[in-house]
């Protein structure tokens, strides 16, 4: 049977070496060209930067999906998801957690087609085996697609209640083609961590970028890195904008705080997220 090609990379090794390559790309984008071109007050530079951006947070996305995707599709790893060994390839899966993602996989989850949770790694956030996930919008994405999603961000139902996206991929049957999935996989993605790059390119004076997801929830922010809360910015014109997949730029009076701002936005292609990028005018 041929190696199966993903979405960004043509085989294991490559997508394995990738994980280093992407931390190195994150730091140069960080230290470097981006900090050049936050220090050119123009609007020609805040839409390259919400481009670059966009860009940076597209390929996270891809190798993500990628790296899920090849345990979902591993022939042993089916095969005991199709017999209902729920436990034994939970074993497999937790290799997630620990395999170069810089510790923001917080929690794998396996799910039955009808979204009841079958089995969890163990750590943070407690234990969810047998709640009916049905509802979440992970499951529906993923069910839906037939293809890796990259959900909304929530916030975890037990403490410490991370605030966390997730990355979902259907379990295919390796056994028959053409047959509908047999489960899913679920990495909940910690928001802090994972967003770390655009907390070190935090520029200085009155710029700012922050990224919303589908449905217009603010998953970070430059001017406050770390923030706990899930605000919903899907008033602000932008964001309206980039959730219709649109990339622009223009000067508005920002609803949230009154203030006139010239603002440039850029959609991220594989999640339908939208990076947003603003300075006072």
């Amino acid at each position: 049977m041929p190696e199966k090609k993903y979405l960004f990379f043509s085989s294991k090794k490559q997508l394995y070496l990738s994980l280093f390559i992407l931390s190195i790309i994150s730091g140069l984008y960080a230290y470097g060209t981006a900090q050049n071109w936050f220090s050119n007050q123009n609007g020609s530079d805040l839409k390259k930067t919400a481009k670059l951006s966009a860009l940076v947070l597209d390929r996270q996305f891809i190798t993500l999906k990628d790296l899920s995707s090849i345990f979902a599709d591993k022939i042993v790893f089916s095969r005991l998801v199709k017999e209902g060994r729920w436990e034994e390839a939970m074993a497999s899966a937790n290799a997630l957690t620990a395999i170069g993602t810089d510790n923001f996989v917080r929690k794998v989850s396996l799910l039955s087609t009808d979204g009841v949770v079958k089995a969890e790694s163990t750590g943070i956030g407690g234990s969810l085996v047998g709640r009916d996930s049905s509802s979440r919008d992970y499951f529906k994405g993923a069910s839906s697609d037939l293809e890796p999603y990259v959900s909304e961000v929530y916030r975890m139902i037990r403490p410490p209640q991370d605030k966390v996206f997730s990355i979902s991929v259907p379990i295919e049957d390796t056994v028959f083609d053409n047959v509908p999935p047999i489960g899913i996989l679920n990495m909940a993605i910690d928001v802090n961590s994972f967003m770390r790059w655009l907390d070190e390119i935090a520029p200085k004076g009155e710029t700012s970028v922050y990224v919303v997801d589908q449905y217009g929830k603010l998953v970070a922010h430059s001017r406050t890195p770390g923030l706990w809360d899930i605000l919903d910015y899907s008033g602000v014109p932008a964001v309206q904008m980039v959730m219709k997949g649109n990339a622009g730029s223009e000067t508005y009076t920002d609803p949230i705080d009154g203030k006139r701002k010239f603002v440039a936005w850029e959609p991220v292609p594989t999640s339908n997220w939208g990076v947003v990028v603003e300075r006072l005018k």
